[in-house]
């Protein structure tokens, strides 16, 4: 990843995103901890938790749109910041399966994200991000 891409500073407790912020840029823990979740009136429904080279914010660069979860820092957290140009570029010579992996796991993963959320069994079911 080049090295020049944005740093991102956030403290313990802090929001990163939320749902329904514009889906423009993917974020690589750098270091810290940082929370996945979802808020279904009231209802927390936490999605994951990632520490160190971990990413979230995938979805924005295989599909735009908005946010669909909210994440905050449980921890002092670095971030690298990465955007859809940044992506193109380090995929540019990636096998085509790969490329066509990509757009297809991000869609099934919002699937389930949003069934898990209209679940009456969400509290059972344990979901690891990629």
């Amino acid at each position: 990843m080049n090295e020049q891409s944005d740093i991102r500073e956030y403290k313990a407790g802090e929001q990163i995103l939320k749902v329904g912020d514009v889906a423009k840029e993917a974020f690589w823990v750098v270091e810290g901890e940082v929370r996945v979740f979802l808020n279904n009136d009231g209802k927390i429904v936490d999605l994951a938790i990632l520490n160190e080279n971990q990413i979230f914010g995938e979805k924005a660069l295989l599909e735009g749109g908005e946010c669909s979860a909210n994440v905050e820092a449980l921890s002092d957290t670095k971030l690298r910041v990465f955007d859809r140009e940044s992506l193109g570029k380090m995929l540019e010579d990636t096998d085509p399966i790969v490329k066509a992996l990509l757009p297809m796991l991000v869609q099934r993963l919002s699937a389930t994200n949003k069934k898990l959320l209209e679940s009456e069994t969400r509290e059972f079911i344990d979901i690891d991000f990629l």
